[in-house]
C-alpha cells in the first residue's frame, strides 16, 4: 500500500470515529460530553488535513501544504483539550488559536515567502509532538483515575506518537529532499502513517473505555449517596461498617458509632414545611461534616436519622464526640418565614464489643443509647 493510499484510508478513519462520537454524545453529561464533543471535532479536523495530504499534487499547495497542515495540528491541540475537559476543566481556546495561528503563518512564509520545506516539516512535527506528550503528562498525572493501566497504556500511545514524530521531524534533516513530500512511498512515510492510524484507534477506543469507567464510577457513587445530603445511604454506610469492624477484628484497634437523630422533625415539617425541613436536613450534614475527621465515614440512614462511624475511638471518647456534635448542630441559625426554626438533635454512642464484633449489635446499642437520650431529655 502506498503513503498516498495509507493517507486517505486515515482519513476515512478520522472521520467514521469522529462521526460515531458526535452521533453518541447526546448520551452523556458533564465533563464526558464535552470531552467526546471536542474530540469528535478534532476527528473532523484531522479527515481534512489527511485529505489535504493525500491529495497532494491534485490540488493547490495552498489547500495540501498550509490547509492541511493547520487542520492537522489543530486537531492534535483538540485531542489535548478533550483530555483537559474530560478532567473536568474549563474549555481553552488559547491554544488553539495560538497554534492555528502560528502554524498558518510558518506554512505559507515557508511556502510562498522562503520555500523551505524541512523548516516546514520540523516546525509542524515540533507541534505536534509537543501536544502529542502534553497529552501523555496528562494521562499519566491528572485526572480522578490517573494511574489506572488504562490510563497508562493511553499516555504510552501517546509517548509512542510522540516519538515517532520527533524522529520524523529529525530525519527530514538528514533525508534526500526530493523524498520529503508526505506522499513520497518512503519507509519513513509509511512507518509514521500506519503508526499514527493504529495509534489512533487504540486511543479513540481508550477515550470510549475511560469515559465509561468514569460513567460506571458515578453510578456507583450515586448508588451510594444520599440525594438530598450528600452523605452516604444506609446501603453504603452499612457497607463501610463491615469494612471497618473487620479492620478492627483484625488490628484490635476500637470502633465506635454514634447516632443522632432530629428533634422535633415532625414540627419543623408541619410547621414551616417539607423544604425547611430539607433545609435542616442538609444543614445538619453540614455540621457534621465539620466536626468529622478525614477517616470518619458519614451517613444518612433515615429521614431524619445520621450515623457516624469512629475508627480507633473509645466508647468514652465517642460520647464525648456525640455531645460535641449535638453542640455544632445547636448553633445552626436556620430562618423560614422570618422565624427561627429550631434544629436541634439528640445522640446516641457504643464501641464494637470484642466479643460480639457485629453490626447489627453495635447499631443497636448506639440505638439504645440515642433512645435513652431522647427520653431523659424529654423528647421521646
Amino acid at each position: 500500500m502506498d503513503a498516498r493510499s495509507i493517507l486517505i484510508l486515515t482519513a476515512l478513519q478520522s472521520a467514521v470515529i469522529g462521526a460515531a462520537l458526535l452521533l453518541h454524545v447526546r448520551e452523556y453529561r458533564g465533563p464526558i460530553r464535552g470531552a467526546m464533543s471536542c474530540w469528535g471535532g478534532a476527528c473532523l479536523v484531522t479527515t481534512v488535513g489527511w485529505i489535504g495530504f493525500g491529495l497532494r499534487g491534485q490540488v493547490p499547495d495552498f489547500l495540501s501544504v498550509v490547509c492541511a497542515t493547520v487542520c492537522l495540528l489543530a486537531g492534535t491541540v483538540l485531542y489535548y483539550e478533550s483530555w483537559r475537559r474530560l478532567d473536568g476543566e474549563k474549555p481553552a481556546y488559547a491554544p488553539l488559536a495560538a497554534v492555528v495561528g502560528v502554524s498558518f503563518f510558518f506554512q505559507a512564509v515557508f511556502l510562498y515567502g522562503h520555500n523551505d520545506v524541512v523548516l516546514r516539516s520540523v516546525i509542524s512535527n515540533g507541534i505536534a509532538a509537543a501536544f502529542l506528550g502534553a497529552c501523555a503528562v496528562r494521562l499519566y498525572f491528572w485526572g480522578p483515575e490517573k494511574r489506572t493501566a488504562l490510563r497508562a497504556f493511553l499516555g504510552h500511545t501517546y509517548l509512542l506518537l510522540m516519538a515517532v514524530y520527533v524522529l520524523r521531524g529529525v530525519m527530514v534533516l538528514v533525508v534526500p529532499r526530493d523524498s520529503l513530500s508526505v506522499v513520497a512511498n518512503t519507509p519513513l512515510n509509511i512507518g509514521v502513517y500506519m503508526t499514527t492510524s493504529v495509534c489512533l484507534i487504540s486511543i479513540a477506543f481508550g477515550l470510549v473505555l475511560v469515559c465509561n469507567e468514569r460513567v460506571n464510577a458515578e453510578l456507583v457513587c450515586m448508588a451510594g449517596t444520599d440525594s438530598l445530603t450528600g452523605l452516604m445511604n444506609r446501603r453504603a454506610a452499612e457497607d463501610q461498617a463491615a469494612r471497618e469492624i473487620a479492620r478492627s477484628v483484625r488490628t484490635g484497634e476500637p470502633l465506635s458509632m454514634v447516632l443522632l437523630d432530629a428533634d422535633d422533625f415532625k414540627f419543623i415539617n408541619d410547621r414551616f414545611g417539607h423544604k425547611t425541613g430539607d433545609r435542616a436536613l442538609v444543614a445538619i450534614a453540614d455540621a457534621l461534616r465539620r466536626g468529622a475527621r478525614a477517616q470518619d465515614t458519614l451517613a444518612r440512614i433515615g429521614g431524619d436519622e445520621f450515623m457516624v462511624l469512629l475508627p480507633g475511638v473509645t466508647e468514652e471518647n465517642a460520647v464525648s464526640t456525640a455531645f460535641r456534635y449535638t453542640g455544632i448542630i445547636a448553633q445552626i441559625a436556620l430562618v423560614a418565614e422570618n422565624l427561627p426554626v429550631p434544629v436541634r438533635a439528640s445522640a446516641g454512642a457504643a464501641s464494637l464489643d470484642p466479643q460480639n464484633p457485629s453490626y447489627d449489635d453495635l447499631y443497636g446499642r448506639s440505638d439504645r443509647a440515642l433512645y435513652a437520650r431522647k427520653r431523659t431529655s424529654g423528647l421521646d
